[in-house]
């Protein structure tokens, strides 16, 4: 771009050049980079963390659960026993009850 500004103006070539060159090293200077020679580092995100040791509470509450339960120091209310037992008895009590409004 400025050659050919400096055409128009209808300078000379030669000293154009050498004014660039003394303006502008054409050269470029190369910088070295160095390799790190420490060894990478792993980033393990803090979500993975979390989750591992949620799940190592998770497996140790349920071992503790099941061998409570086995040894008869826990017991489970979601057995289908005692719910059937409660229906029964709820009905008995509504039967009761309209035999006691009916009198």
């Amino acid at each position: 771009m400025i050659e050919s500004y400096a055409k128009f103006l209808e300078a000379n070539d030669a000293k154009l050049q050498s004014l660039i060159d003394t303006r502008f090293p054409s050269k470029l200077t190369h910088n070295a980079r160095f390799i790190s020679i420490q060894p990478k580092k792993i980033l393990i995100p803090t979500n993975f963390i979390a989750l591992v040791i949620l799940a190592i509470l998770v497996i140790i509450l349920t071992i503790t659960s099941l061998k409570l339960s086995q040894a008869g120091l826990l017991k489970s209310t979601f057995k289908k026993e005692k719910v059937e037992k409660k229906t029964s008895e709820k009905k008995e009590e509504v039967k009761e009850e309209k035999k006691t409004e009916k009198k």
